[in-house]
């Protein structure tokens, strides 16, 4: 923890130490410095060993928040244009469900075409599969934060997950 502190590396990178749970460390860096914040987190933690006869080793994990979807797992979803369900892609859908989710909605999880439970980011109800649950949990999301149109709900909620801002709209 204290390596990290006085790391200037981290300090340029505008990193925040939050919290230490066991045998992690909870940080936090903007978004457009995760990837070298992942490496300087590693690097910190790992250097604490140095004095040990053997290398140790981290895994560094990237999430929006804590026990969320991984950044490299949203990333991999193309955003919607819009909110026409007929014309988006399973990746539209899959992106507009990790956003969701990111907001503590309840994604459907569907069972494999072989019966089996699905794994990873699937289990969590991201699967590209447009649902009644998808179509109401994008209507409250709207309500809640009183926005009128398809792009303030896609640019609202894309700024809370990915910066943490709650944009705000005028009528």
């Amino acid at each position: 923890m204290l390596r990290l502190e006085h790391d200037d590396e981290w300090a340029e990178l505008n990193g925040n130490f939050l919290l230490p749970v066991h045998d992690e460390l909870i940080c936090e860096v903007p978004i457009e410095n995760a990837e070298k914040g992942a490496e300087v987190l590693s690097k910190c933690m790992c250097a604490a060993g140095d004095f040990l006869p053997f290398k140790l080793t981290t895994d560094v994990e990237t999430t929006f928040r804590w026990y969320g979807l991984s950044v490299e797992d949203v990333s991999e979803f193309d955003r919607p244009d819009s909110l026409d369900y007929d014309s988006m892609t399973e990746s539209n859908i899959a992106w507009i469900q990790c956003m969701l989710i990111e907001n503590e909605y309840l994604m459907p999880v569907y069972k494999n075409p072989d019966g089996s439970k699905p794994k990873g980011i699937k289990a969590k109800g991201v699967n590209g599969i447009l649902s009644d649950e998808l179509r109401a949990a994008v209507e409250d999301y709207k309500k809640r934060y009183n926005l009128q149109t398809d792009q303030q709900f896609l640019d609202h909620i894309e700024a809370k997950v990915t910066r943490g801002v709650l944009l705000t709209f005028t009528k």
